[in-house]
């Protein structure tokens, strides 16, 4: 497979070295605010310096905030429609909120103890859960997907990738902007908007904030019985709202101070309310009634606890699914030189993150088969970051410093379970986990010729948890209630510009990711080991970033193969979330992207395909329900009943192997009106979309279209927007789980009824009006 790869890419080089005409050297970039230089190249920061994206050896997908705004991608989901292999779903009930996978690697996203594998670097800040999307996707600068490991420059290691966003800093002068749309499916009313400006000759300010409330774009379907309640008709209905106040102090060329303060909340009908039944085994669904169709699609059919479990646990709400949250982020930001051609920077942060919610974890609408989980979980991280960087004009420079976290996560998880009508308590746990981590990096940056630079570096680390666990108030000690883990993850990379619009690239990468504890379900888990093992993942890429006729094509070519020990593996076992580790794993394949200006004045096209195969070469898992000897469960007998099963040569959970997508965007002058017209169709192969490889979970390849039209003012005061995204209605699954109770016995000779499938589909078709407006006030 590598051999094919490496000699696609020598004949491509050789195809471009010869094609590529030469072309004088831009002035490089220099460190500032802002997102694209004179060219219109994306100014990036995968490696801590201002760099073009073409200039940066690293496999990356960059887009700036006008042409996100362009191709109308107004959340982080939407990011996963312009990049392969990148998979994004909805919440599946999971507190830390949607999974998040970059060529099938995503960690665990269900335990609500652990970190993801695809972090967020949000304004300089780390953040390893995805509940932070909202507070990410506004108001945003450029956004940067790094895939592959990013230790050296990323906090706390990212194996799997990590998707950096800047929001967009205050301007030299006074600039407003105020968004309204409304989409037709969920009667969606959106309003955003940021007005921003000098509050003297140093110091600027900047004010962005959201707000959104919908009806649901699922619709529910039951018909409760006597004591159970419908509190929706459509989920998730609710509200959300978001603001981000940015001030920047810049008193002279030496120094300058960022601080951000974002805050976000909502409230609606629960992380469970857009769940369904999205497969079964049989024609109807096991412990459901016929409303529910067994597939994925616009419909549910979910009930409420109702009048007596609002008697048992009393909650604001009287009985009916919900969710509450809110979030803080903060960071400040300290640039300074002592030296022209150093800067020390030290970055400072604090994320908190809590949740309140209800959920109907069984995803059914028969009051005998119920389960249902409150939740309150709250996140606290404080980071701090010192480093030091050098711009020199000669040989060498070099990047180091030293980063620190501190965690802190409280859980308090109940479940209920509600037989015959009869409520009765499964189990009562409070579980407290608490967690430092610190490193040192470093990175010498060498040019022995004016064409070729060679760097090397590394990140040692080490993380340190502890875990408290309180079942029914009688503290459980388990076997290893805390643990540690130390890291050195190197990387080394060569880079050669052939020409001013050719540059080759290979590298050599480590990355890491920290065991963990799972939170105990149960009565009584003293003396259980409740802990996972780390991740660690090695290999490397070659790429090649070329511009062609006279710079309208640009085109990134990379290959990457990696191995991984360890694999953090997430499932939902009965009514348990736990995390595991497989022991050998890998991921290897080649991505493909270009976007060509064509001779058609205002058209643009883009396009990229992607393959990835990511298969498990060692990793002995549970078996999933009803699967026969036969069928493959045939491993650790318990009083003589199979349990596991061997999924060595099989695929990764979310790892589909083929991705891709292409899309064109038109603007042109008509009638003094300026008018721009895009569609975008976006591709993914088959996949996994639970641990278990089962049948019923696997998601069949999906194709998603996406399109708009745009009519405004030439000088963009205004603007009218038709966007449509999802126009063919396709439904998808990312993260499936087992319906508790459903399924028959596994490791029999002869194969049992497996369980029915639960998962929440992406959002259904959207059609949206939106009209942007930027007064000229001054």
């Amino acid at each position: 497979m590598m051999k094919a790869q490496l000699r696609l890419t020598c004949a491509v080089t050789l195809l471009l070295s010869g094609t590529s005409p030469l072309w004088a050297q831009t002035a490089p970039p220099q460190v500032g605010d802002q997102s694209a230089d004179a060219s219109g190249e994306i100014i990036v920061t995968a490696r801590k310096r201002a760099e073009t994206a073409f200039d940066t050896p690293v496999v990356l997908q960059a887009v700036g905030g006008e042409e996100l705004s362009r191709r109308s991608i107004t959340n982080v989901e939407g990011l996963s429609r312009v990049t392969p292999l990148l998979l994004i779903g909805e919440n599946t009930g999971g507190v830390q909120g949607a999974p998040i996978a970059i060529r099938g690697i995503a960690g665990s996203e269900i335990n609500p103890f652990s970190d993801q594998a695809v972090s967020f670097n949000i304004d300089g800040i780390q953040v390893a859960r995805s509940s932070v999307q909202r507070l990410a996707s506004m108001d945003v600068a450029s956004v940067e997907i790094l895939k592959g490991p990013q230790a050296l420059f990323f906090g706390k290691n990212s194996p799997g990738g990590v998707i950096s966003i800047r929001s967009a800093d205050p301007t030299a002068e006074f600039d407003m902007k105020v968004s309204a749309g409304y989409e037709f499916g969920a009667r969606e009313k959106r309003l955003e908007g940021y007005a921003s400006g000098p509050m003297t000759d140093t110091l600027g300010i900047r004010v962005a904030g959201y707000f959104s409330s919908m009806r649901g774009y699922i619709d529910n379907v039951s018909v409760p019985a006597a004591g159970s309640l419908k509190s929706f008709g459509r989920g998730p209905e609710g509200h959300e709202f978001a603001a981000r106040l940015t001030l920047k102090y810049e008193p002279d060329d030496r120094f300058n101070a960022r601080f951000k303060l974002a805050y976000g909340a909502g409230k609606d009908s629960g992380p469970t309310s857009i769940n369904q039944i999205v497969n079964c085994s049989g024609a109807t669904p096991q412990l459901a009634s016929a409303n529910m169709d067994c597939q994925a699609n616009g419909k549910t059919s979910l009930i409420d606890p109702g009048p007596a479990f609002q008697a048992v646990f009393p909650t604001k709400h009287g009985g009916k699914l919900f969710s509450d949250r809110n979030q803080v982020l903060t960071s400040l930001e300290m640039n300074f030189k002592p030296v022209d051609d150093v800067t020390v920077t030290s970055i400072t942060g604090v994320y908190r993150f809590h949740t309140n919610n209800l959920s109907n974890t069984s995803a059914i609408d028969i009051q005998s088969n119920l389960l249902y989980t409150p939740e309150r979980v709250t996140y606290r991280d404080i980071n701090q970051e010192l480093r030091v960087l050098t711009s020199f004009d000669g040989l060498a420079n070099i990047s180091a410093g030293a980063m620190y976290q501190s965690g802190a996560i409280d859980y308090h998880n109940r479940a209920y379970f509600s037989p015959g009508g009869v409520i009765t308590s499964l189990f009562n746990v409070d579980n407290s986990q608490r967690g430092e981590s610190y490193s040192f990096f470093g990175q010498l940056v060498l040019k022995p010729a004016a064409s070729v630079e060679v760097s090397a570096g590394g990140r040692w680390s080490h993380e340190s948890k502890r875990i408290r666990t309180i079942s029914r108030g009688v503290e459980q000690i388990s076997a290893v209630p805390q643990d540690s883990w130390s890291n050195f993850s190197p990387e080394l990379t060569v880079k050669w510009s052939a020409t001013s619009d050719l540059n080759l690239f290979a590298s050599y990468r480590r990355g890491f990711l920290s065991g963990g504890f799972n939170g105990s379900a149960g009565a009584s888990y003293t003396g259980v080991n409740l802990s996972y093992d780390q991740q660690t993942n090695r290999g490397g890429e070659i790429g090649v970033k070329a511009r062609l006729f006279d710079r309208t094509l640009r085109l990134n070519l990379a290959l990457f193969d990696y191995d991984i020990r360890g694999l953090q593996v997430a499932a939902t076992t009965g009514v348990s979330n736990l995390s595991t580790n497989a022991g050998k794993a890998h991921t290897r394949g080649i991505e493909l992207d270009g976007n060509w200006t064509s001779p058609v004045t205002g058209l643009t096209l883009r396009g990229a395909v992607s393959y990835n195969e990511a298969e498990y070469d060692l990793f002995t898992f549970a078996c999933f329900k009803g699967q026969s000897v036969a069928q493959g469960c045939s491993l650790a007998p318990v009083s003589g009943v199979f349990t596991q099963q061997n999924l060595a040569g099989q695929p990764i959970v979310r790892a589909p192997k083929w991705g891709g997508y292409g899309g064109f965007n038109y603007e042109t002058t008509m009638s003094g009106l300026k008018v721009g017209l895009s569609g975008d169709a976006n591709y993914s192969g088959g996949y996994f979309n639970n641990a278990y490889n089962e049948p019923l979970g696997y998601q069949k390849s999906y194709w998603l279209f996406d399109a708009s039209l745009r009519v405004g003012a030439p000088d963009d005061r205004w603007e009218v927007a038709l966007v449509g995204r999802n126009l063919g209605n396709k439904y998808y699954v990312v993260r499936s789980s087992e319906q508790p109770f459903s399924g028959g016995a596994s490791g029999t000779a002869v194969a049992n009824r497996q369980a029915d499938i639960i998962g929440a589909p992406n959002r259904g078709r959207e059609l949206m009006i939106r009209v942007t407006v930027k007064p000229n006030l001054f």
